[in-house]
């Protein structure tokens, strides 16, 4: 055999051994016949796919497989996939919304909304509520344990929500699933960046920060009650702490405004939300929904809220400028005295 032919065949022979072996490593990366593909990415930090933990699973995984991520609806708004068992949103009230929930493989609903769920329209989807209420001032220890263990110990997707999906909703979901080992703090503080939820909620950015990792026994070994539907604070113990927040205030303009303006943006803040919240409350009390039936009492409401909204905006933009000038405090003490008045003719018709 000549040289020629017998580089052409060991040529010939290498080609076929390559072909081979690039056909033998492809049949082991790809499933056999009957097996389903495995995308990676669903897969967490134990092996388990996303449908895994989605379906009859307690888990309390070190880290979602993926960084949190908006989710698009087509009747919900503010949808931010937290863990592929946790998902945050807006407060569905339609059917189309429950019905978009169930499609989205939701089991379980946690309100932490004041308003009474309505858990009819839920059960007809398939759809069981736990209600755990929370304000817009923080989420104490005993509220976020609460939450961790109703993440910790409810099979299939879980939809956490409390109005619009952007404050209280947002945090209270990110520390629960901190907490019950889901996500870490940073990508709880991702998901309130995401949601939007406002610098001046400060509780709320505290509790997603300082909330920490609870091991999965002792979530066990917590005893905790939860109901479709719980007992919220009545009119005269949210008007209390309105009235709290509304001394500060006074006491603050007495002093000349001189006290940290984050901290009474702040307390605006929140008496903005105290009388929003009520505005839209529904209450088994006949005389609350007899105020809220009350043309005149609304029209204090709905003034109140927006002379608080305004001095929360002053104090937010005053607290920037050094020195203060004079005409500024004016318009602070303005809008206050003004609130004051309003929580003043109130008390003396519905009160005193």
């Amino acid at each position: 055999m000549s040289l020629v032919m017998r580089a052409m065949l060991g040529l010939s022979i290498a080609l076929l051994s390559n072909l081979l072996n690039n056909s033998l490593a492809n049949a082991t990366d790809k499933p056999t016949s009957g097996q389903a593909e495995t995308d990676p990415r669903a897969l967490s930090p134990n092996g388990q796919t996303s449908a895994d933990q989605t379906h009859g699973m307690r888990t309390s995984g070190d880290a979602t497989p993926v960084d949190p991520a908006p989710i698009d609806a087509n009747t919900l708004e503010h949808l931010i996939q937290i863990h592929p068992r946790v998902i945050c949103g807006e407060g569905p009230t339609s059917t189309d919304q429950y019905a978009e929930l169930a499609d989205l493989g939701v089991q379980t609903i946690i309100s932490v909304d004041a308003t009474v769920p309505p858990v009819e329209i839920a059960r007809r989807n398939g759809i069981r509520y736990i209600h755990l209420p929370i304000g817009y001032d923080k989420i104490d220890q005993d509220e976020v344990e609460s939450l961790a263990k109703a993440v910790h110990q409810t099979d299939g997707v879980i939809y956490i929500h409390c109005h619009h999906g952007k404050h209280r909703g947002p945090a209270a979901a990110s520390a629960a699933c901190i907490a019950s080992g889901l996500i870490t703090t940073a990508q709880g503080q991702s998901v309130l960046q995401q949601a939007g939820t406002g610098i001046g909620y400060k509780g709320l950015h505290k509790a997603v920060a300082e909330a920490k990792r609870i091991l999965p026994e002792d979530l066990d070994a917590m005893q905790k009650t939860f109901v479709e539907i719980a007992e919220v604070n009545s009119l005269a113990s949210m008007m209390s702490e309105v009235g709290e927040l509304a001394d500060r205030l006074k006491s603050a303009e007495s002093a000349g405004w001189k006290d940290d303006r984050e901290e009474l943006a702040h307390d605006a803040l929140l008496i903005r939300e105290h009388f929003r919240e009520f505005a839209r409350r529904k209450s088994d009390d006949d005389e609350t929904n007899r105020l809220l039936a009350d043309t005149r009492f609304r029209r204090w409401i709905e003034q109140s809220e927006q002379a608080a909204t305004e001095l929360q905006d002053q104090l937010s933009i005053e607290r920037s400028l050094s020195p203060q000038p004079v005409e500024s405090t004016h318009h602070l003490s303005n809008t206050t005295f003004r609130l004051l008045e309003l929580c003043k003719s109130c008390h003396e018709i519905y009160r005193d």
